[in-house]
C-alpha cells in the first residue's frame, strides 16, 4: 500500500463515517485522541494479533462515536510510538509501515499503517498479578487470546520460509535531467529455506520493499523482482568457522535461459536476489545508516510473509554523483546480485 492508497482509504472511511454509513473496513480503527498508553498498546496488540498478518490502519483525531473530525497533533507521534513499543515484549510492536497527516476541512488527522505479518505480539504488565499476554480483538471488544485463536494465528506461519540476508546494497544516483531527483536502487541476495517437506512460492506481486532513514518516516519503494541466480558461484557461504560450501544454482534455469517473471518457486535452501527502485528529491542530509525492509509473500500463509531487514551502512567507496550504503556478511564470497 502506497501513500496514495492509505490516503484513499482513510478519506473513504472518514466519508462513510460522517454520512452514517457502516464501516466495514475491520482492519482500520479511528481514535479520538493519542490515548493512554497502556489502553493503546493493548488495543494495538489485540487488532494485529486479529488482523493475521494484514495491513492494519489507524486514524487518530476522528471521534467515531459523535461522527465528527476533531483532529490530532501529528508532532505527538514520535513519542507517543517509542513509548508504545516499550509495552511489548522485548518492545516487539507491530512495525509502523506509513504515516501521514491528512488534511480534513480545517482539522488534520494522523494515519498510521501498521505491519501485522510478525505476530504473535504480546504486552507485558510490571505489576499485578499477570505478567504477560497475548491481547484478541473480537468485534470492538478486547481480551485474551484463546488456543484456537493461537492455532488461528501460528499456523499460518508453518508455511513461511525462514531467511536471511547475505549481502545487500543501497546506491542513490542523481538523474542526468534532473540534479534535484535521485534514483535510490537495491539489491539484496538472500539465502532463504522453506520449511522442512514444503514448497513455497513467492509471487512478486505481495512483495514489498521500503526503507527508513529516520524512526517514524519509511519510504515505499517500487516493485520488487526476485530471481534465482544462474552463477554457481553465487552460492558460495561459510557453514562455520571453516568451511565452506557450494550451494548449486537452480538447475532448471541455467544461464540464458528466461525464468519466470511473477513468481519464484522454492523446494530446497537457495539463495535469491531482490531488487526495488524509488526516484525521490534529495535528502536535507545524507544517513550514515538506512533500514531497508523487505516483506514477502508466500503462496497459502494467509496474509504472512518473509519480513527481513537489512541495516546498511554509508561506504566510501563512492562517486561524484552515486552514494553508497552496504552491508554483508564476512564469510560471503560471492559476486553482487546482478539484473
Amino acid at each position: 500500500m502506497n501513500p496514495l492508497q492509505l490516503e484513499a482509504r482513510v478519506n473513504r472511511a472518514i466519508d462513510d463515517l460522517l454520512a452514517g454509513r457502516p464501516t466495514e473496513d475491520s482492519r482500520l480503527e479511528f481514535k479520538a485522541a493519542w490515548e493512554p498508553l497502556d489502553k493503546n498498546a493493548r488495543h494495538l496488540a489485540a487488532h494485529a494479533n486479529a488482523a493475521r498478518g494484514g495491513d492494519l490502519i489507524w486514524v487518530i483525531g476522528v471521534d467515531e462515536t459523535n461522527r465528527k473530525v476533531c483532529g490530532a497533533d501529528f508532532a505527538e507521534l514520535a513519542n507517543w510510538h517509542k513509548q508504545i513499543q516499550s509495552k511489548f515484549d522485548d518492545a516487539f510492536a507491530p512495525d509502523l509501515v506509513q504515516n501521514l497527516s491528512i488534511h480534513r476541512d480545517s482539522e488534520t488527522v494522523v494515519a498510521l499503517h501498521f505491519d501485522t505479518s510478525r505476530a504473535p505480539y504480546v504486552i507485558n504488565y510490571p505489576t499485578g498479578q499477570v505478567a504477560s499476554e497475548v491481547p484478541w480483538r473480537e468485534g470492538n471488544s478486547t481480551r485474551s487470546a484463546k488456543r484456537r485463536d493461537l492455532i488461528a494465528m501460528l499456523a499460518p506461519l508453518s508455511y513461511v520460509p525462514s531467511a536471511e540476508v547475505v549481502m545487500a546494497k543501497l546506491t542513490c544516483t542523481a538523474e542526468k535531467d534532473n540534479p534535484k531527483s535521485w534514483i535510490w536502487r537495491f539489491i539484496a541476495r538472500l539465502y532463504i529455506v522453506p520449511p522442512i517437506g514444503s514448497t513455497a512460492s513467492i509471487a512478486f506481486h505481495r512483495c514489498e520493499a521500503s526503507m527508513a532513514a529516520t524512526e517514524c518516516r519509511r519510504i515505499p519503494f517500487g516493485k520488487v523482482t526476485l530471481k534465482i541466480p544462474s552463477d554457481p558461484t553465487a552460492g558460495r557461504y561459510r557453514i562455520g568457522s571453516s568451511v565452506f560450501t557450494t550451494l548449486e544454482s537452480d538447475p532448471s534455469f541455467p544461464a540464458g535461459k528466461t525464468q519466470d517473471t511473477w513468481q519464484v518457486i522454492l523446494d530446497q535452501a537457495r539463495m535469491v536476489d531482490a531488487r526495488s527502485t524509488v526516484t525521490l528529491e534529495q535528502f536535507d542530509a545524507w544517513p550514515q545508516t538506512v533500514k531497508v525492509s523487505l516483506k514477502l509473500g508466500v503462496a497459502e500463509a494467509d496474509n504472512r510473509a518473509i519480513a527481513i531487514d537489512a541495516v546498511v551502512k554509508r561506504t566510501e567507496s563512492e562517486t561524484a554523483g552515486t552514494k553508497v550504503w552496504r552491508y554483508q556478511v564476512p564469510s560471503y564470497r560471492g559476486d553482487e546480485p546482478y539484473f
